[in-house]
C-alpha cells in the first residue's frame, strides 16, 4: 500500500513561540521586569510568573493613577496631565501611602488644613 492521500497531504502546525506580554495581556514589558528582579538580588530563583505577577501590579497602579487623574483633569477643564493631578488625584486610601514618601517634580501644592492635597 502506498502512503499517498491524507497523510501526506496533511500540513504540520508551526510551533510558533509566543512572548510573556501576549500571553499575560500586558503592555507594561514582562522581560524588563523579570532581568531587573534578576539583577537587583531580590531573591535567589526569580520564575516568569513572578515577573508577570509584578509587571501586572505595576500595570494596575499605572493605569489607576492615571485614571484618576485624568478624572481631575476633566473636573478643571483641562487638556494635558501634568504632576500636580497626580498629586491631588491621590489625596486618600492606599494610593496616598504610596506616594506619600513620593517627591513629584513641579508638583508644588500649597498647604491647607496642615495637609497636601
Amino acid at each position: 500500500m502506498s502512503s499517498t492521500g491524507a497523510s501526506s497531504s496533511k500540513k504540520r502546525k508551526s510551533t510558533r513561540s509566543i512572548s510573556r506580554i501576549s500571553k499575560a495581556e500586558l503592555t507594561f514589558p514582562v522581560d524588563r521586569v523579570n532581568k531587573l528582579l534578576k539583577k537587583g538580588k531580590y531573591a535567589n530563583r526569580v520564575y516568569t510568573a513572578d515577573s508577570v505577577y509584578l509587571t501586572a501590579v505595576l500595570e494596575y497602579l499605572a493605569s489607576e493613577v492615571l485614571r484618576l487623574a485624568g478624572d481631575k483633569l476633566v473636573k478643571n477643564k483641562e487638556k494635558r496631565i501634568e504632576p500636580k493631578h497626580i498629586k491631588q488625584a491621590c489625596p486618600y486610601g492606599e494610593l496616598k501611602q504610596l506616594i506619600l514618601n513620593v517627591t513629584i517634580p513641579n508638583a508644588d501644592l500649597s498647604l491647607r488644613n496642615g495637609e497636601t492635597a
